[in-house]
């Protein structure tokens, strides 16, 4: 089993332009996962390009490419991914009052023609994203360097301004370095 994967902060409206090969790649499935009970609706670029809200609404839990038409007779996402072994899920960070939580893109398959366009697709990804930031304990302000840490310049416009960047799990800050230039 091969499997690829990253974490990342991107604003919600950010993602279709960093998914943009996959969207237009006509031999990849693009579907949206909703939540309780899980359900799709096939997604069209052009219409999440011009209205990412409305996409994003209604308890979307997942966007899913897939090289097959996806299966999603599951309860949950997790069944979801049991029952689609050569999809690339990329789960979206939600943006709250709270602040934006990371979003990230997994895939683990035995199929090698997958697997090299999910990798393909995340290695670009990784190209346009910035790199860097610190973990800050909230309670005793220990912190430790996350070199590795992926966002876009949005984000870190975003996180100039005030936006709080949330981790996947546990409770940690995430501090961004200081910021170059505006985005446009």
């Amino acid at each position: 089993m091969k499997s690829v994967s990253l974490q990342f902060h991107a604003l919600p409206e950010e993602l279709p332009g960093l998914f943009l090969d996959l969207f237009l790649n006509e031999a990849v499935y693009v579907a949206a996962a909703y939540e309780h009970p899980l359900s799709k609706r096939e997604l069209e670029f052009r219409k999440w390009a011009e209205s990412p809200a409305a996409i994003l609404g209604n308890r979307l839990q997942a966007i899913c490419f897939s090289l097959d038409p996806p299966n999603f007779l599951a309860p949950n996402l997790y069944q979801f991914k049991l029952l689609n072994p050569n999809a690339l899920t990329l789960v979206i960070g939600e943006l709250s009052e709270s602040g934006l939580a990371e979003s990230w893109v997994s895939a683990m398959t035995d199929d090698e023609v997958a697997i090299q366009l999910w990798r393909k697709a995340i290695k670009k990804l990784k190209a346009e994203l910035l790199s860097g930031a610190i973990a800050v304990d909230p309670v005793t302000g220990a912190t430790a360097p996350m070199k590795w840490h992926k966002f876009t310049q949005l984000a870190q416009h975003r996180f100039d301004k005030g936006l709080k960047l949330l981790p996947v799990a546990g409770n940690a800050i995430i501090k961004l370095p200081i910021a170059g230039p505006t985005p446009p």
